[in-house]
C-alpha cells in the first residue's frame, strides 16, 4: 500500500495514524522543558518540523529511524513504541482496505 493510500484513521477499528507531532509530544512528556534540545538533535538534517505538519509516512519512518539511532536509550524506547503503533496502524489499514474491497 502506498503512502497516499493510507488513511488518517481506520474506520473499522478507530485507530488513528501516529504522526510527527505525536512523536514530539512523547518526547515532551519525558524531557519537559528540555524537549527542544532533544528534538533538535533527533531531527537534525531530516527537514521535519512538527509545529508545521503532521508529516508524511516517509517523514515518520525517517524520524523513527533517527530516534532509534539517538544515543539516549529513552529516545530509542519512544521510537520503539511509535514504531509499534505505526506498524500496527499500517497493517490494520491494509487489512481494512482488503476487506472493504472484497465486499
Amino acid at each position: 500500500m502506498t503512502s497516499s493510500a493510507i488513511r488518517e484513521s481506520v474506520p473499522a477499528y478507530g485507530f488513528r495514524r501516529p504522526d510527527v507531532a505525536e512523536a514530539r509530544a512523547a518526547l515532551a512528556r519525558v524531557y519537559g522543558d528540555t524537549v527542544d534540545a532533544v528534538w533538535s538533535q533527533v531531527t537534525k538534517g531530516l527537514g521535519i518540523d512538527s509545529r508545521v505538519s503532521t508529516g508524511t509516512d516517509d517523514d515518520l519512518e525517517r524520524l523513527i529511524a533517527a530516534m532509534r539511532a539517538h544515543p539516549d536509550p529513552v529516545v530509542g524506547l519512544c521510537a520503539h513504541a511509535l514504531g509499534i503503533r505505526y506498524d500496527s496502524y499500517r497493517h490494520l489499514a491494509s487489512t481494512h482496505e482488503v476487506m472493504v474491497g472484497a465486499s
